[in-house]
């Protein structure tokens, strides 16, 4: 059973090991390090955006809760127990007796406190039995139920409508070569292609939501040099939200002069990374499509 109450989402890191491909016409690299492991750090249960609280009512509140959590990772939903500092929502349930029955209520609400929906049913009698029992497999059977529920309200939600913060991409520090400039332009340019609203440049009419900030190190031994590349994710107020790291051997001096396809390759291989780490902080609840 998945559990993420060690993983504080807004300060992960994420390793996507960079491809550093040339063209024709420049030395080739070595084989570059595939990010086979990459889906395991992206799953919605990861990037926990969701919280859900102890089920208040229940015998058993905090366990019927981390039921209904790995319920909602199993609907492809981020969610998790864990006491996060600035949760994207926050899932709040209660059982509440009625002349003898009980009813299950549910609402989310967003980081702001505000409302963003609720649902309600009742449980049926031949279930009262197992529910006053506390017993945690049968709470793993309701939360099932509550599960759906809660993904119907969720998809049938505006929380996917949040318009697409204006992310900031600044040269890259640290970046050899001509890498500075071209570098940050790459960024820029597969993100975009990815679905991403940046510049590359803070305009007086709409100010960037967020920030990327590229971060270059270069350790040279020898005829090879060990780079690392980290691109810091962080809300214009300087809060830092992640941070996508990526690291390869290559010749030494290869990145001294025009950098050319290498670029673009680098930024290429970033990107995926960084548009998840983007949506888990923008709309961490909506479902993946097939």
């Amino acid at each position: 059973m998945m559990r993420v109450l060690k993983i504080n989402p807004a300060r992960f890191l994420f390793t996507a090991l960079a491809l550093l491909a040339l063209s024709a016409c420049q030395p080739s690299l070595p084989q570059p390090f595939q990010p086979a492991a990459i889906p395991t750090l992206t799953r919605p249960g990861v990037r926990a955006g969701l919280v859900v609280a102890p089920v208040k009512g229940a015998v058993d509140g905090a366990a019927f809760a981390e039921a209904v959590a790995d319920a909602l990772i199993a609907e492809d939903f981020a969610a998790t127990t864990a006491p996060l500092p600035s949760p994207s929502y926050r899932l709040e349930g209660r059982a509440v007796e009625i002349a003898g029955s009980v009813r299950l209520e549910w609402q989310v609400e967003d980081m702001r406190s505000h409302l963003v929906g609720g649902t309600a049913y009742g449980l049926p009698s031949a279930l009262l039995p197992g529910w006053r029992a506390g017993d945690p497999a049968f709470y793993r059977t309701l939360a099932k139920k509550a599960a759906a529920e809660i993904a119907n309200l969720l998809s049938e939600s505006a929380l996917g409508t949040t318009e697409r913060p204006l992310i900031l991409i600044p040269e890259v520090t640290g970046a050899p070569g001509d890498g500075r400039r071209t570098l940050q332009r790459s960024m820029a340019y597969v993100l975009d292609k990815r679905g991403l609203k940046v510049t590359e440049q803070a305009a007086s009419d709409e100010k960037p939501t967020m920030i990327l900030r590229g971060t270059m190190k270069v350790e040279t031994k020898d005829a090879r040099s060990h780079v690392e590349i980290a691109w810091a994710l962080s809300r214009a107020d300087g809060t830092s939200l992640g941070t996508v790291a990526q690291a390869n051997d290559v010749p030494a001096g290869l990145l001294e002069g025009p950098w050319g396809d290498v670029a673009f390759s680098i930024a290429d291989a970033a990107a995926d990374g960084i548009a998840n780490l983007v949506e888990s902080v923008t709309t961490p609840l909506l479902k993946a499509q097939p």
